[in-house]
């Protein structure tokens, strides 16, 4: 990568101030000032909403327009151009969401009919189908401009990319919050509602007429990943195509979670790595022709075609437009400027889209190309440094410094966004990113070639050869993250105050740094100070929460998912509601084993995901009731070979000092926890506690979705309610009236029980 990168001295330069002088009263450098001041402002728009951005508008273009009658700032030209950019991405972003999302929001929670265009390729994903349809009608209104919108399927449609589609959808919007929300992270592809298919009878699909250009791309995509299919191993071929092509559509959960906590899962976003090996590849094969001028002129036209076939994605927009940029730069003898280039693709992809920003994609793209232009070099060249007092470096050597100081670089400077997307810190990320790196470069060339290759007869055992070493190179880069993750504090999690702490620290210091700047030694201690001060926090860490117990009733919607857990191990209580908190609760935590899964029932508010979970978590021991049509129920709920059926009543000791013991009665079960001498009492779904046995009914905790008729009848201090904000309202009430202290999920995130001491209990809200 580092040779599509002109690494000069910008990051000396940035310090002294010295990269927006001026050459005859031009800026050096504009579009870095003005692609990361637009990009500023855009993030700022996203994270504080529409409102806040219109007020943020009139304001900033208050100080816009008193900055030009100060002369001092109108002529260093660089404050007045900051303000316009970022006030400029305010403002654009704020008229654009209300335009935007003001024109569905009448169709929002209704059943209607559209009418469009499949306008991506239809993929599957957790046992659903999807399609992209670029809408022309809804309802019996004509939309005044297509509306895009992602509909999920139980079952397959027999439709292709850019057919015509008639259908009965449930409009629905994705979920809206603060801050970086899936409504903006779906805006930024141009999706404005969801919608679910429920009316498969009446649903028409119509050959469609036109096929642009980007059909072509994506038919062409879709030969080469069922090429990569055909040659390689399955488990492999997923991994090829996500890793080529960025498609993650083929990747279980445990891949990903494991790409993640090793530091690796950029490599499913098709960014700069991606675009500077194949731009290299496609220059280095071309200049047979002897002329450079004509090999970076193929090059741009291959780069352009990789652009188009994976769907021009902001991540991989921003790379290919700076690659592009660098072999132009070559075609006409002149010198592209790395910064620059990227400050001019910036400014392209966020003032073409306004919601640009929110794609996560995009955002580590650019912090990581940022890091490497501004720090590797610097990285390197102190290393090098380090290492010619104790021997000679030889070239090998040379090689593997240069790589280090890449990926440190990139994960330094993408730290921040990772922090926040991922709620964790991989500490080895570094040491992956290394081990990897050569492998990658390999995989990526030879599974390229090898499904161009598939399609050509006479040279289809050269894709056969391609694909074995891909097969190799991806059973290494796999072997790498196991091994890895097998480390003890292999990843942190952000969601303890330490970590925050940390990163504030770690700013401060390097605020303080930059400002009484002198020389390199300072920055050196500033690095040193941040290290210790996360291995501090780190070590405190383990000795607090050491042995810890905490139980978590999570936010998931209408249902129930109770979560255990002591340091790495856990045990899952009832599986309702939404199955992704569950999941993320645990890798947030970073808990490494599930124990135990407790299924009370089958019902969808007990065990609607329990074997999607149960084959994400792969539990070793699940435990539930007896049914009459086990096998079915079995089969439908649960995937697990160390599966315990009870008919009436189980009791288990785990952990030391816990047990959980479940009864059925009335064809419910109820299931009572104790840990240490603290009672909790999970309520089964429209349950009657005038059923249960009285052992069952004192408890110091009950937990429910449903108030369970004769509620009065449980001796409980505290109630706890997982349900919708839409339902918490009148069933707080009914609590209240039943003497207990009532605490509710209701959107507001998990609640969660801490059991430090015998008989102490701390109550928390864990977001």
């Amino acid at each position: 990568m580092e040779k599509l990168i002109d690494k000069g001295d910008e990051w000396e330069g940035l310090l002294k101030g010295e990269l927006l002088k001026k050459t005859d009263g031009m800026l050096t450098r504009p579009f870095v000032i003005i692609g990361f001041s637009y990009l500023s402002g855009q993030l700022f728009a996203i994270y504080f909403g529409a409102g806040v951005a219109m007020i943020a508008t009139m304001l900033g273009f208050c100080v816009f327009l008193s900055s030009l009658l100060v002369e001092s700032t109108r002529c260093k030209r660089v404050i007045p151009i900051v303000l316009l950019s970022f006030i400029s991405a305010v403002g654009i972003y704020s008229f654009s969401f209300c335009n935007c999302f003001d024109q569905v929001k009448r169709f929002i929670g209704k059943d209607a009919i559209i009418s469009g265009t499949i306008c991506e390729l239809p993929y599957e994903a957790y046992g659903k189908h999807y399609y992209v349809v670029t809408a022309d009608s809804i309802g019996n209104e004509d939309c005044a401009k297509p509306i895009k919108i992602r509909i999920s399927s139980e079952e397959a449609i027999f439709a292709d990319v850019y057919d015509r589609i008639k259908t009965r959808v449930r409009l629905f919007e994705p979920e809206n919050k603060k801050g970086f929300s899936p409504k903006i992270r779906y805006a930024s592809k141009g999706i404005l509602m969801l919608g679910f298919l429920n009316d498969y009878e009446n649903t028409t699909v119509t050959p469609g007429s036109e096929r642009p250009l980007y059909y072509w791309a994506l038919k062409c995509k879709t030969a080469m990943m069922q090429s990569i299919r055909i040659l390689l191993p399955e488990k492999y071929a997923s991994l090829a195509d996500g890793i080529l092509f960025g498609d993650k559509s083929g990747l279980d959960d445990q891949v990903k979670t494991a790409f993640t906590d090793s530091g690796i899962y950029h490599l499913f976003a098709v960014s700069g790595a991606h675009m500077a090996i194949i731009a290299q590849f496609l220059f280095l094969a071309l200049k047979f022709l002897k002329i450079k001028k004509w090999a970076a002129l193929g090059a741009t036209i291959g780069i352009f075609g990789f652009m188009l076939i994976t769907g021009f994605a902001p991540a991989v927009a921003r790379s290919g437009i700076m690659s592009i940029i660098y072999m132009l730069g070559i075609f006409f003898n002149k010198k592209s400027d790395s910064l620059n280039s990227l400050g001019f693709a910036v400014f392209l992809l966020t003032a073409l889209n306004p919601f640009a920003a929110g794609d996560i994609g995009f955002l580590l793209s650019v912090s990581a190309t940022l890091g490497i232009i501004l720090l590797s070099k610097h990285i390197e060249k102190f290393i090098f440094d380090k290492l010619k007092k104790y021997s000679k470096i030889n070239s090998i050597i040379r090689c593997i410094i240069s790589v280090s100081a890449v990926s440190i670089a990139a994960i330094l400077f993408s730290l921040p966004i990772s922090i926040f997307v991922f709620n964790k810190i991989s500490l080895i990320a570094i040491i992956t990113n290394i081990l990897v790196y050569f492998s990658i470069t390999i995989l990526i060339i030879c599974t390229l070639l090898a499904s161009i290759f598939f399609f050509l007869k006479p040279f289809i055992f050269l894709a056969e050869i391609c694909a074995l070493i891909a097969g190799v190179s991806l059973n290494y880069i796999t072997s790498c993250v196991d091994i890895v993750n097998k480390f003890p504090l292999a990843t942190v999690p952000v969601n303890q105050p330490f970590v925050l702490i940390w990163f504030a620290g770690s700013l401060l210091i390097l605020a303080i740094a930059l400002i009484f700047y002198k020389n390199a030694h300072l920055m050196k201690a500033a690095g040193v100070l941040s290290s210790i001060i996360l291995s501090c926090g780190i070590l405190s860490y383990q000795l607090v929460n050491r042995n810890v117990i905490k139980l978590s009733v999570l936010d998931v919607g209408d249902g129930v998912s109770v979560i255990l857990t002591n340091s790495k191990n856990a045990a899952v209580f009832s599986c309702g509601g939404d199955k992704f908190r569950a999941r993320d609760y645990l890798s947030d935590f970073g808990v490494k084993n599930l124990d135990f899964m407790f299924l009370p029932g089958f019902s969808d508010n007990e065990a609607r995901f329990a074997k999607r979970f149960s084959e994400i978590c792969e539990p070793g021991c699940v435990i539930l009731p007896k049914s009459k049509n086990d096998k079915e129920d079995l089969a439908v709920n649960v995937s697990n070979k160390n599966i315990h059926y009870f008919d009436s009543d189980v009791y288990v000791n785990f952990w030391g000092n816990i047990s959980a013991k479940m009864q059925r009665k009335g064809g419910k079960v109820w299931t009572k926890i104790k840990v240490n001498d603290i009672s909790i009492l999970i309520c089964p779904h429209n349950a009657d506690a005038g059923e249960i046995s009285s052992e069952y009914l004192t408890c110091d905790f009950v937990i429910f979705n449903k108030i369970p008729k004769n509620i009065d009848k449980i001796y409980s201090i505290y109630a706890i309610l997982s349900e919708n904000k839409e339902d918490y309202r009148d069933n707080l009430k009914k609590v209240l009236l039943s003497d207990k202290i009532p605490l509710t999920t209701a959107g507001d995130g998990a609640v969660q029980l801490e059991f430090k001491e015998k008989e102490k209990v701390c109550i928390r809200r864990c977001k």
